[in-house]
């Protein structure tokens, strides 16, 4: 569950116990030997791209206001993020990424919406997972 309201672009779309995992793209390195030349020479050639793993739910009190925050999620939909700008990423832990995109990566849970009870009001829940991409 994040300690920090995680948010994307400055709006905090990820909903509630949203959990974000960092994962950096390996380094691109060239190795080479030579002939004659005993051990291998390494050429650093920088770093490449990272990818955030997102899991959450999203929360609202009725079923057309959940389906309108999905199509935050949703490619073509009105005002969906997957729209090819790269935006600020503040994640679960306080930490800010640059230049992140999402590309429409969404997955709901098949199950759909379930009934949910969350800070004394009842609305639904949709599970979900999503995957954005950083291009620095």
């Amino acid at each position: 569950m994040s300690a920090l309201l995680p948010t994307y672009g400055g709006a905090p779309i990820f909903g509630v116990a949203v959990r974000m995992q960092h994962i950096a793209e390996p380094c691109a390195t060239q190795i080479e030997s030579f002939f004659g030349v005993p051990g291998a020479f390494s050429v650093f050639g920088g770093t490449r791209s990272r990818v955030f793993q997102v899991e959450g739910c999203l929360f609202d009190f009725d079923i057309p206001s959940l389906n309108a925050d999905e199509q935050i999620f949703t490619p073509g939909a009105p005002g969906s993020m997957a729209d090819g700008i790269a935006r600020d990423l503040f994640d679960s832990r306080g930490r800010t990424w640059n230049n992140v995109i999402f590309v429409g990566e969404f997955q709901p849970d098949p199950m759909g919406p379930k009934p949910a009870v969350f800070n004394g009001g009842s609305g639904y829940i949709l599970p979900y997972k999503a995957v954005f991409h950083g291009l620095t």
